[in-house]
């Protein structure tokens, strides 16, 4: 493995891409949660505040390829199929909403 530093900085970039998606599968749980009551009606800030957390939630697909491309690139052969596991888990999470 190359520079300990290296890998753990890119691991704690993974994490947080990890919950910034968690945190918008949180938001959109509870916008369904609300939205289901009766005669609830989506207000203009509401849409705003959803095309706008959408779009980043976008990103956060490539952001977390590129980090997860860096770690592969970094472990030892016998660490690879964890990291495979690992990508596969975050793009299930990630397709499931």
């Amino acid at each position: 493995m190359a520079s300990k530093e290296q890998y753990t900085g890119l691991v704690r970039k993974r994490g947080s891409v990890k919950q910034r998606l968690t945190l918008f599968q949180k938001y959109l749980s509870d916008l369904i949660a609300v939205s289901a009551l009766e005669n609830y009606v989506i207000e203009e800030e509401c849409v705003l505040e959803l095309e706008q957390r959408l779009g980043t939630a976008l990103s956060l697909l490539s952001e977390y390829e590129e980090l997860q491309i860096q770690i592969e690139l970094l472990v030892l052969e016998s660490e690879l199929d964890a990291q495979f596991q690992e990508r596969a888990e975050f793009q299930t999470n990630y397709y499931t909403w």
